[in-house]
């Protein structure tokens, strides 16, 4: 038995492993030779933990499984954005081909992948592409197993299932060669670019199970390494995350209800008194996200995390693939309070995470309002011109040192805010006037013994959380009244600001 297959559910406790588990802390752990660099710690919950020791985990089988499992989830959502199976012709013959090709600014990343799958394949350079490749038949076996054993979740397994009857063809030596080679050349024709023929992965058989889109947190920040982008708008400096897929509209409505379903978890610890958010500071642009009792996985919700449609450009698609979906998150209050903390919580790869970390540095100087100050937007222009495509070797732009922007970025943070509070209202020290955006009045919960329990941006926030209207909201804010919720009173009361 393959060391991978090792964790299928019920091999390891997750809930013994905290709610997002144990993160390995080696990229170099090979699942297939436990010889091959194994780590002597683990990070869990925070801590450093002797996988030898009886303190967290019960053995290094046990770590090492649940490593491979979350490996192997993220390899399944790496492969659906940048994974391709190839069919070569060969002559008389044919020849399988795994390949993953990104800019070669993240070789690294290849390396990766290949130590972690026991050392199969080979990394190469090709200009400004490095490619992973697995070519022998004996190594293609075992990607066949993994993706057989962990189904990807685009119509890209539409493609592996006629690369795997193809081989499974070519590798059972019965019947007649050329009518095997035919039966090839025909699943050939009929897949990638030449395919046709899709079909609703939910509609869709697999070895006689009926595929089924399978979201995880690794498969998701897999995903996002290969089709995800961290971008801010030139104008005002919003923070925006997608998703951008040709055809695939199945699995971008279970990434957005994967999302919304992370921000029902986080409200629910923080009616539970968990503390899932933070309240922000009074000299911080207040910022809130909620999902209403009657705006749960509704348009209400849905709004935050939305997904545009536009034609694709190429007229000789099907209809499965002839438009573009992006999945689309603006909202301030859901990227500050829901996607980042829970993208904070898991494990980047590739350099991806230098976006991300450069796209939160940028979000933190914007709630400081910053970004109003002449040195503030000087330093986000900065950050800008060194993310995403800007960073790669091959663009030409100046490399400007990251240790530098770090401590400049620093050095705002630590400085005064440009808010204040002024009786509920957000005033702009560096403009000296009002924020006379939507935002306008805070108010907060009280709890019976006065401590303030949640603050909110607006009255609306607030009717939201409650699952009451802003009529009411307002109306016990001046009468004094109590609302209730699980059973507590709380007052509702306009800030007094500082």
């Amino acid at each position: 038995m393959k060391r991978w297959l090792l964790a299928k559910k019920g091999m390891i406790s997750l809930s013994t492993l905290g709610t997002k588990g144990a993160n390995c802390l080696s990229q170099n752990w090979n699942i297939f030779n436990p010889d091959i660099r194994t780590p002597t710690n683990l990070l869990i919950k925070g801590q450093r933990v002797d996988i030898n020791s009886r303190c967290y985990l019960s053995s290094v089988a046990q770590a090492k499984s649940f490593y491979e499992y979350n490996f192997i989830e993220w390899f399944r959502g790496f492969t659906d954005a940048e994974g391709c199976f190839l069919i070569v012709k060969q002559g008389k013959s044919f020849a399988f081909r795994f390949i993953i090709k990104i800019h070669v600014d993240d070789i690294d990343l290849l390396y990766f992948i290949r130590n972690s799958l026991g050392g199969i394949g080979n990394v190469g350079t090709e200009e400004n592409l490095a490619h992973f490749k697995v070519t022998s038949l004996s190594e293609i076996k075992t990607i066949i197993e993994i993706f057989t054993t962990h189904p990807l979740n685009s119509s890209k397994h539409l493609d592996f299932s006629g690369f795997r009857a193809a081989y499974r063809l070519y590798t059972a030596n019965q019947g007649n060669q050329g009518e095997v080679l035919r039966g090839i050349s025909s699943i050939k024709e009929s897949m990638n670019s030449r395919r046709t023929d899709y079909k609703e992965p939910l509609a869709h058989r697999l070895e006689g199970n009926q595929h089924k889109i399978h979201i995880t947190d690794n498969w998701l920040v897999g995903f996002i390494e290969g089709d995800g982008s961290f971008s801010i708008t030139k104008k005002d400096f919003i923070l925006t995350f997608s998703i951008s897929q040709k055809g695939n509209l199945e699995l971008m409505k279970a990434i957005q209800d994967y999302l919304l379903n992370i921000a029902e978890v986080a409200q629910a610890k923080t009616l539970s008194g968990l503390g899932a958010y933070e309240v922000p500071s009074s000299n911080t642009l207040p910022a809130e996200y909620t999902l209403s009792a009657s705006s749960k996985n509704g348009a209400q919700a849905r709004s935050v995390i939305y997904i545009t449609k536009s034609k694709n450009n190429y007229t000789n698609l099907c209809d499965a693939t002839k438009y573009n979906y992006v999945l689309i998150v603006k909202s301030k209050e859901f990227v500050n309070n829901v996607l980042i903390p829970y993208l904070n919580s898991l494990t980047f790869h590739s350099k991806k995470e230098l976006d991300y970390s450069d796209w939160k540095s940028i979000g933190q100087l914007k709630n400081l309002g910053l970004h109003y100050l002449a040195e503030g937007k000087k330093l986000i222009e900065l950050i800008l011109s060194q993310m995403n495509n800007n960073r790669l070797s091959s663009s030409g732009n100046k490399v400007i040192d990251r240790d530098y922007i770090a401590g400049e970025v620093s050095r705002l943070l630590n400085g005064p805010s440009n808010y204040e509070m002024i009786k509920g209202r957000i005033f702009i020290k560096s403009l000296n006037k009002f924020y006379t955006g939507r935002l306008k009045i805070q108010v907060e919960l009280h709890d019976q013994e006065g401590s303030v329990f949640k603050t909110f941006e607006s009255m609306n926030k607030c009717a939201d959380f409650l699952g009451i209207s802003t009529h009411t909201v307002s109306k016990r804010m001046k009468t004094s009244l109590p609302v209730i919720l699980n059973n507590k009173e709380y007052n509702v009361v306009k800030s007094s600001g500082l």
